[in-house]
């Protein structure tokens, strides 16, 4: 066979085999991004916490992946946005500075994709400012996992009128997240009324609470108990079925017992799910959940300046500064029991007072504001929001003498 024939035999088996292989390569690139985009859909999506001026947004996912939220008050503009800092199956986001009796547009995000209402956005309205402040009621418990503490898990808390007085109905969901000790505390005194009118009124001795606790992997639980059981709340064991376990039975008449106990027995009795908490274990939730500074008193700061702390993990703290012109704002903890506020341009040099305070407690430091450019820190920026792109085959273009690549179809050119 001439030469001639032989190149260009090779020539055409080369570029066969090459567009084979970068077809190929296109499907298993489209298969590997579906079959991530699947697993990271978002289930058991709830709003909590509402208030006149914030709420939070939860979600588990199937695998640990990075979640983001978008929001805004025109469902085309959607300009303000949250991002996770590490990858989980559990997702927790906590909005503030919003506006009270406000209309909110939402979609939230898993990975690479967005997911929103058919394509407009989800939506939830703020609470009105209510007209008598909150009666505070904190409640500590602690939550063991399939192995060792449940860290991260999101306990959900609703309210139940049992004794016909006060609200009627349920209360809305109020939600907290576990630290890595297992431990939580939040203010049943913030749930609000189903219509969000006011606080949610109820007996601290006769009314029901159901705690609901979702640990991902870690397991779940569903405990239902009197108000008069919550000081302490007992410690929760989490299961793979995620039992109900009905503590109320201890309240009722006898007769009323016998069929609640058949119904509790039935999927396994509580012995093991519910414990009671020992007096060390409160008083180790009381002090993670109290707000604290991490500041010696007597710094030095200047406008701009990050002032940092730990708290319990999602709770909304009250910060003031005491100055010729004070200032009062409200802080949100993450995830991870840690908060943060920035110095405004607009305080004035010299001595201020700086306090955090939550029901579960406060602290407050000295601290000394310098003018600009005195002290030097860094102050870390958001993140953007992730993209993730699937792999595509590679473009090599061969030209006697000399050899080039590019991200597109394959080429050969003797």
């Amino acid at each position: 066979m001439p030469r001639k024939h032989i190149k260009s035999l090779i020539l055409t088996l080369v570029l066969i085999m090459g567009l084979f292989a970068s077809v190929r390569a296109v499907q298993l690139g489209y298969q590997q991004f579906i079959k991530a985009e699947e697993v990271s859909i978002p289930q058991n999506v709830r709003i909590t916490n509402l208030s006149d001026n914030s709420a939070s947004l939860s979600w588990i996912t199937d695998k640990e992946i990075t979640g983001f939220i978008v929001w805004g008050t025109a469902p085309g503009s959607l300009a303000q946005s949250q991002k996770s800092e590490s990858k989980s199956r559990i997702h927790h986001f906590n909005l503030r500075s919003l506006k009270p009796s406000t209309l909110y547009y939402y979609k939230i995000g898993s990975g690479s994709k967005t997911y929103d209402n058919n394509g407009s956005p989800y939506i939830f309205t703020t609470a009105p400012i209510a007209p008598v402040p909150p009666t505070p009621d904190e409640v500590y418990g602690k939550v063991n996992g399939v192995i060792g503490p449940a860290s991260g898990a999101v306990v959900y808390l609703t309210l139940k009128d049992q004794d016909g007085q006060g609200s009627n109905g349920s209360s809305t969901i109020i939600s907290s997240l576990t630290s890595s000790s297992g431990s939580f505390a939040t203010d049943l005194g913030n749930t609000r009324s189903a219509d969000l009118s006011n606080y949610f009124s109820y007996s601290r001795e006769e009314d029901y609470l159901e705690i609901e606790v979702e640990g991902a992997d870690q397991g779940k639980a569903r405990v239902i108990l009197t108000t008069a059981q919550t000081q302490p709340l007992p410690r929760i064991s989490l299961s793979e079925t995620g039992t109900l376990v009905d503590l109320t039975l201890e309240a009722m008449t006898e007769e009323q017992k016998t069929s609640q106990e058949t119904r509790t027995q039935s999927q396994g009795g509580f012995e093991e799910l519910i414990q009671p908490v020992s007096e060390e274990e409160i008083q180790e939730a009381q002090e993670a959940a109290k707000p604290k500074i991490n500041m010696p008193s007597g710094t030095t700061l200047k406008p701009g300046d990050l002032i940092t702390g730990t708290a319990s993990p999602g709770a909304t703290l009250t910060l003031k500064i005491e100055s010729t012109s004070p200032i009062t704002d409200q802080i949100q903890v993450d995830n991870n029991g840690n908060w943060s506020y920035q110095i405004p341009s607009g305080l004035t040099s010299g001595s201020h007072i700086i306090t955090i305070a939550s029901a579960a407690g406060n602290d407050s430091q000295n601290f000394v504001l310098a003018s600009a450019g005195a002290v030097t820190t860094t102050t870390p920026t958001q993140a953007p929001l992730p993209v993730t792109a699937f792999p595509l085959p590679t473009l090599v273009i061969l030209i006697s003498g000399g050899l080039l690549f590019f991200t597109s179809w394959l080429l050969i050119f003797i």
